[in-house]
This record gives structure tokens, sequence and C-alpha cells, in this order.
């Protein structure tokens, strides 16, 4: 049934196209070309994290959304209204429901992010959705956040349509280009930041020349998107582009710029002295944290009072019980972090019989950079500015560690500039 769910849903993808509902100016035969490609890379998508990964079964990041969103669903069939209270964010820390309802899920409480919705919990709901008709088909999900992002690419590409020459070059280079394309095929938060960055630009545009309900509540909702998806794109897209909006109020004298950019620039100051979870330094912190404990890889689960952290070099200290349950079988060193707190402590956990909650294994990254830890200082965020810029515009070089691949994401980067 879920096979015949996706057949239904491509031809409806393709009917969608062939209407042109967005008035792209685009022919069908090159809206269909580029949601050929997209369906390419949602294969390759799928591939990937099924067949290379996981052996035949959902593995990594995929199998952890599709998981968590289906274990939410579940709990939606038996509680309607307990399910309406956790899509709005009513009940999403509530310590029975985690305990009893959600206990099944990996990355619904990711982490030290506490948010009522965070950009985990944001896919998360989005995929509950899908799975109320998808009959457990993981191409289903795959499809439809590729259609979403496919969306989005279309609103991009119209909104910058007045300021190209060449419109195709433009439509295929957002369509084909292999980062964007594959990172936005499959279950991802780039599909939905596409759809994000698609509304907030065409909104942004539109009030420009127009105030109205429609472009307020289009502009409303693809800042939504982009704090709760990507909050870090919003903090940088957002304060700069609405320099349109400023400029043309003030009919561009540079004066008035001046003051706007020195706001700008005050609000960034003034965020990184504020309190949680507004805090810019704090929560940059925490997410650099995040993403380097993933890179150095290790065996994480939750006991009853802490979630714990161990060295991946210790796996075969452990026996795993189909992805939920974790023994300790010897004595283990690691760290230690009790709920509602930041900081890590060391420790030793000593072999028994109790199977605790396991929460992720990851294995060690091949391409991790050394990075200098930001630790809730804004000067050291700031020290960190200059070589993160290059990092992101550049790297990785030829030189840094990683495998054949690092050289074609080299070359993608030196393609954008």
């Amino acid at each position: 049934m879920g096979f015949l769910v996706l057949a239904i849903l491509i031809l409806l993808s393709f009917f969608i196209l062939y209407r042109s509902p967005f008035s792209t100016g685009l022919s069908f035969k090159h809206l269909a070309l580029g949601w050929g490609a997209k369906l390419c890379y949602s294969g390759i998508y799928a591939y990937l994290f099924i067949f290379f990964y996981g052996d035949g079964k959902l593995d990594l990041d995929l199998w952890n959304f599709y998981n968590d969103s289906h274990v939410v669903s579940e709990y939606g069939k038996k509680d309607p209204a307990g399910y309406l209270k956790l899509m709005v964010g009513l009940s999403s820390n509530d310590e029975e429901l985690l305990k009893n309802e959600l206990k099944r899920t990996n990355i619904w409480s990711y982490a030290d992010n506490g948010d009522i919705i965070n950009d985990n919990r944001l896919l998360i709901r989005l995929n509950s959705i899908i799975h109320f008709f998808s009959f457990e088909n993981v191409y289903v999900h795959v499809l439809i956040l590729a259609f979403i992002a496919y969306l989005g690419l279309l609103m991009l590409y119209k909104a910058f349509l007045p300021f190209v020459r060449n419109p195709l070059l433009l439509f295929y280079g957002l369509a084909l280009f292999p980062t964007v394309a594959f990172w936005s095929s499959g279950f991802t938060k780039e599909t939905v930041l596409l759809l994000a960055l698609g509304l907030y630009f065409t909104y942004l545009f539109r009030l420009r020349e127009e105030v109205n309900w429609k472009s307020i509540t289009g502009f409303l909702l693809s800042l939504f998107l982009l704090f709760f998806n990507k909050p870090h794109v919003g903090l940088i897209l957002v304060p700069s582009s609405l320099v349109l909006v400023f400029g043309k109020l003030v009919y561009w004298k540079m004066v008035f710029l001046w003051i706007w950019s020195g706001v700008i620039v005050l609000v960034i100051v003034g965020s990184s002295h504020a309190p949680d979870p507004v805090n810019v330094v704090a929560r940059t912190t925490r997410k650099q944290k995040d993403l380097i404990n993933m890179a150095h890889g290790g065996v994480f689960f939750i006991n009853d009072t802490a979630f714990c952290a161990f060295d991946y070099a210790y796996f075969d200290h452990f026996k795993f019980y189909q992805k939920e349950k974790v023994q300790v079988l010897k004595a283990t060193d690691g760290r230690y972090k009790l709920f509602g707190h930041n900081d890590f402590h060391p420790f030793t956990i000593p072999a028994d019989t109790n199977r605790y909650a396991l929460y992720l294994i990851q294995v060690p990254a091949d391409s991790y950079i050394d990075v200098t830890p930001i630790a809730y200082s804004g000067w050291q965020l700031l020290r960190n500015t200059p070589g993160d810029l290059v990092s992101v515009f550049i790297r990785p070089f030829p030189t840094d560690p990683g495998s054949k691949l690092k050289y074609v994401a080299f070359g993608v980067n030196l393609a954008v500039l």
C-alpha cells in the first residue's frame, strides 16, 4: 500500500508542476527536468542511508528522524488531544510523556536543547503527520520532503529572477548544484530550510513593493521556519536583508543606513549578554559542543539520573539490544551530565545487568577539523570568526583529513565562490 501511495504522489507532483501555480515563467519541460533531477538525488540519498551505510536497514539520521516521528505518530493515534498539544509545543518537555510515550525516541530531546520547538522536533513533527498516510514507507517521506525543498527552490528562483540575465542558468544552478541538491533530498533540515528561504525572499521583496496581510503572513511564516529550523541562518539573514526594506523607507540615505548597521551591532552584542534561551553565545556554544561530540563519536545513553558519554574505543564494553537498550559489560571511564545542567564530569560506570536507554552510537568522523571551543565566551566567538569564515567558504582543504570526497567538496566550494 505504501508503494501505491508513493506512485500516486509522484504523479500528483508532476501534475502540480504541470499546472504551475507559482507562475515561475518556466515551461513544464524545465520544471519536470528539475524535479526529475531532484528525484534522482532523492534516490541516491535513500540508497546511501539504507543500503550503503545501513546494510539494507535505515541508519544514521534517516533512522533517527523516521523512528522518532513514527513514535510520535503512534502516540497521536492513541491520544489525539495529547498529540495536538505536543505538536504545538504545550507538552514537549513533559517528563511523564518523555518517560512513557516518547521513551523510544532517539533525538526528540537531543543534547542540551530543551526548547519548546527546536530543529529536530520541527522535522519530527512534520514526519509524524506523513506517517498517518505513508503506511511506513520511508520513500514516501523522502519524496514529500524533497518536493517541499523543490517548492522552496522554485520560490527562490522566482524571487531572484529580476536580478539575473540568464534565468535557466539560475534555475539549473539551484536544481543541480550537488551539495544543495543532495542535502535537500531526504530526511534533513535543509529541506525545510529551502522552503523557508524561498518564502523569506519571496515575501521580503513583496513587502518592499506592497504591505498587505498576505505579504505579512508569508513573511512571518518564513521567520518561524527559519528560527525554529536553522536559527543561525535567520540570525545572519534577517538583520542584513532588512536593509532592503529600511533603505527604501529612508530613500537610501547613508546616515540612516549607518544608524541601522549600528543597531544591528548593538542587538548582537546585547544578545550575547542576554539570559537563555536567547543568548547567542550560549546557544552557539551548545551547538558547537554537540557537533564536536558527534565528530569525536562514542556511545551515549541515559541512566536514571544523567546523560552518559563514552569514547567509541570502548564500544566492546557494551552490549546493545535492537538500538534501544544498552548493558555495561566492563567498568568503563566516561563522562556524565546531570539533567538540566550543561557541564560534563568524569566518572567510571561499573559493569551490571541493568539495561539503559540507548541514545546514540556514533562512529568517529574521519574528516574532523580541530576548532577552538567557544566555552560561553563572546570574545572567543569573535576571535574564532575569521577562521570560521574560511572553513565555511573554502574548507575542506586538500590537506585536511578525510576521504577523497574532500577534493569534490573543495572544488564545489571554489565553484560557489
